[in-house]
């Protein structure tokens, strides 16, 4: 199949993807189709420290949507240490300190946010300008990919910062680069809410070693400014990209009380619940491991019954609200 150019930062890091056109089936390289289509971009997740865009079960649904009639963009992203894998990518830098006498801190080289947000807005700036996307782009994020695709579909502001993408969340009326529809698998939507709950299965220790890796600080303040839902506010509701999040009931990385997080802040501002569909996945068999895969978590569910119509799957479901917005 032909060549798509990888996006490249502005500050040159150099990012991966990989390419599935529409219809595309395995066999010996083939010309796609110089038709322009919809486009969706799938995030893999990883704890924002590993993963990549060859993660099992990643290739499978991006065949899946590709075959629905989409190009298929499956992006790569900055890995948080310790599992960074990029060249020359600077090493943990704790916390960001105080520079001078001034309050802006100096920036944390670690490759840790904005990056990892920005990676995945320069992803979703070049799909825009390919000559395969008709102007329609969706986003579907797995467990903490998904986390960075609520991250980019909320982000209203335009960035004008030298290094990073020219970004235009459509706060100014110019234009709108966000996504336009959002999918979330297992994602966190508050990764301030690191407390202990009895009430709730999720491997909170592991969550919050991985969120702290992520950030590179324990600062409950930082965590919440570099969440999803600190972007959610009361300029939230009228240009509101639409968003379909899945989680599960018995899910033991991402704690299940990450989906209430995001529905009641989004409710809270005044959303359409129309336009926020939530798909509680509950799990028949406990905690045993998950029955729809490893600890039922992210794309794992996509095989799993829909809870609002169990004559499909989560997956079907997806499909039928990418149609919904992108066709």
């Amino acid at each position: 199949m032909t060549a798509v150019p990888a996006p490249t930062p502005l500050d040159q890091t150099e990012l991966q993807w990989r390419v599935f056109p529409p219809y595309w089936t395995p066999g010996p390289p083939k010309v796609p189709s110089p038709d322009p289509g919809s486009c969706v971009l799938l995030v893999h997740g990883g704890a924002f420290a590993a993963g990549s865009t060859f993660q099992p079960g990643i290739e499978q649904v991006a065949e899946t949507i590709a075959n629905a009639g989409y190009w298929v963009f499956v992006g790569d992203y900055r890995l948080a240490p310790c599992g960074r894998i990029y060249p020359n990518q600077p090493a943990h830098v704790p916390t960001p300190t105080p520079s001078g006498s001034g309050p802006t801190p100096t920036p944390d080289p670690s490759g840790r946010p904005p990056e990892q947000t920005d990676d995945v807005m320069s992803e979703v700036l070049a799909i825009r300008n390919s000559i395969h996307c008709n102007g329609k782009v969706g986003i579907v994020g797995s467990s903490s990919g998904g986390t960075l695709a609520a991250y980019t579909g909320l982000y209203r502001a335009k960035i004008n910062t030298a290094g990073r993408p020219a970004w235009d969340g459509g706060d100014d009326g110019v234009r709108d680069d966000r996504p336009d529809c959002v999918v979330t698998f297992s994602s966190p939507f508050d990764l301030s809410d690191q407390l202990e709950s009895d009430n709730d299965p999720g491997n909170t220790p592991g969550f919050i070693a991985a969120v702290q890796n992520y950030l590179g600080t324990c600062d409950r303040s930082i965590a919440r400014a570099a969440s999803p839902i600190a972007l959610v506010d009361s300029g939230t509701a009228p240009s509101f990209k639409p968003m379909y999040t899945v989680h599960c009931d018995r899910d033991l990385i991402v704690p299940y009380r990450q989906l209430s997080d995001s529905e009641t802040a989004l409710l809270q501002a005044g959303v359409c619940p129309e336009n926020f569909i939530v798909a509680r996945v509950i799990d028949p068999n406990g905690h045993d491991g998950g029955s729809y895969g490893h600890d039922d978590h992210a794309l794992a569910l996509w095989p799993a019954p829909d809870p609002s119509d169990q004559s499909q799957t989560v997956g079907q479901a997806v499909l039928n609200f990418l149609d919904a917005h992108l066709k």
